[in-house]
């Protein structure tokens, strides 16, 4: 028998983003983004401070203690598009929040009696100049972005600022030099990390941005300002790149038990064919961080211009600055962090990296290795709307497998769905009865064609995700001693919700495989 080979896919939960309804417990937002506050360059840097209007938008006070583990950290980011890569230039260290004001920008304020907590409701003004201030600011790596933990006293052991732009958020002059930037736009962007925020829940809208404009400073560097447009709140900049360029996609990715990672993509048209790529990923809240990045492609793909860019930390941050090096191969690229350790170049919170690459086919599929050991190793996306040749394998002659009747033409995946105590009719069929044949099932989605996961002359598709915890097979996969096939149909009651990805296999000595693979078939009780 011809034997074949089945690609793994780890496919997991993406939950939408975008103006997420508030839950129970503190939830704590950026309202507004004011300011901003240039101080000058030093060297070939600038640096400048973002104010933020913070606001309680949750249903219980929001805890503000000054000198403790219990108050919000505020971090400041600068982002540029520029000839269809959007990138950031720039990040800040962390200013610590003291006193709660309780003012009404984003609705009606229920006030707290003292400045210890922001009342439900309220908001909380921090000037560009507060946020700023450099005895204030500690740095980034202290702070969980998923617990929202950090030590008190922060920044213990770190070195004093040495000069005006130390701790602050520090941009190249080269990346805001109008004659080396024509046609740039620039977003700033402030997010709040809070202990008791994040406990309830309320981490994943804590990020919000507005445009800014860039001029010359009067005596050296540059100057931020004015702002362009309102703050849009509740996700992060990289949401500003889809608002300009609706071309843009975007997919969240949710590590279990940890953060989220935002994937933004455009593929771009080339003079000779193929296209560009451009992905631009978003560390919202991981404290686990991205340590690798794949791409997958389909195989025989040309891949070619491959690169990479990433923002410095700086003022004594102890993450390196290596570039990542990439590697590519018949499957796809990845790109990876220089070093393993804890304090390697990954893709921190509140931080954002670019890939890019043209190809002559385009890509299928995303995965991010996390940098931080855990469980999971790796998180994985579709990549919808790049031109991907989503591909799911068909019913044949030899092998057919449906419920209730139902087919796929290649582009979409056989679902059924019914409520919980609802029958279906399961029919197996072949031409090559009398065969022995296999049933290989799993509670996780059916699965596209994954890169060179098909190494057979009869190009067959196994739509059945093996990396599922619950991945088996009726007569244990070996297609040997199994009863012979027989056309039958089964019907099957499902007295509560679930899921079930069904496929066949059958020996099927006319065809250069040696078996055949039935569709895959995917049973959804909601």
């Amino acid at each position: 028998m011809t034997h074949y080979r089945l690609a793994a896919v780890l496919v997991v939960v993406l939950l939408p983003c975008g103006l997420l309804a508030q839950g129970a417990g503190p939830d704590v937002i950026v309202g507004d983004l004011t300011g901003p506050s240039s101080w000058g360059s030093s060297g070939s840097t600038s640096a400048f401070s973002i104010g933020t209007t913070s606001c309680n938008v949750g249903s219980v006070s929001l805890p503000w203690f000054q000198n403790t583990p219990v108050h919000p950290v505020i971090g400041q980011n600068l982002y540029r598009l520029l000839n269809g890569r959007f990138q950031s230039v720039g990040v800040s260290w962390l200013k610590h929040g003291f006193f709660a004001l309780q003012q009404s920008l984003c609705s009606g304020c229920s006030p707290w009696p003292n400045g210890t907590a922001l009342g439900v409701g309220c908001s909380d003004p921090y000037t560009s100049s507060l946020n700023g201030q450099q005895g204030g600011l500690g740095p980034r790596y202290e702070v969980n972005p998923t617990t929202g933990v950090f030590p008190m006293p922060y920044g213990s052991g770190m070195p004093p600022a040495a000069n005006n732009i130390d701790r602050r958020l520090q941009v190249l002059n080269s990346d805001l030099n109008p004659a080396q930037n024509v046609g740039a736009r620039y977003f700033g962007e402030a997010q709040y990390i809070h202990p008791t925020d994040a406990s309830s829940g309320n981490g994943l809208n804590n990020a919000s941005w507005r445009e800014v404009g860039v001029a010359p400073g009067p005596i050296s560097g540059y100057n931020l300002g004015p702002w362009i447009g309102p703050t849009v709140r509740q996700v992060p900049a990289v949401y500003a790149w889809q608002a300009i360029d609706p071309a843009v996609q975007i997919q969240t990715i949710d590590v279990p038990n940890d953060g989220r990672f935002t994937v933004a993509y455009k593929s771009t048209p080339l003079p000779g064919g193929g296209n560009h790529y451009e992905f631009a990923i978003h560390n919202l809240n991981s404290w686990r961080s991205a340590g690798t990045v794949t791409i997958t492609t389909p195989c025989g793909a040309a891949v070619s211009n491959v690169g990479w860019s990433g923002v410095p930390h700086h003022s004594g941050e102890p993450y390196a600055t290596t570039p990542w090096s990439n590697t590519v191969t018949s499957t796809g690229i990845t790109w990876m962090t220089a070093s393993a350790g804890a304090n390697g170049n990954a893709i921190r919170w509140g931080t954002l990296y670019n890939y890019w690459f043209d190809s002559d086919l385009p890509p299928l599929g995303l995965t991010i290795g996390l940098h931080r050991v855990g469980t999971p190793a790796t998180v994985s996306t579709g990549l919808p709307g790049a031109g991907g040749a989503v591909e799911y394998q068909t019913n044949s002659f030899s092998a057919t497998l449906d419920v209730n009747g139902v087919q796929t033409t290649g582009s979409a995946p056989a679902v059924i769905t019914g409520p919980p105590g609802s029958t279906h009719n399961v029919n197996f069929f072949s031409f090559n009865g009398g065969q022995n044949w296999d049933l290989a099932y799993g509670t996780a989605p059916l699965i596209p064609r994954s890169a060179c996961a098909v190494a057979t002359p009869f190009a067959q598709v196994l739509n059945i995700d093996i990396a599922d915890p619950t991945f088996g097979t009726w007569f244990g996969g070996t297609l040997v001693g199994g009863p012979p096939f027989v056309n039958f149909a089964l019907p099957v009651t499902f007295p509560v919700a679930t899921n079930i990805s069904m496929q066949m296999v059958i020996v099927s000595p006319n065809l250069p495989d040696g078996v055949a693979l039935s569709q895959g078939v995917q049973i959804n009780i909601q």
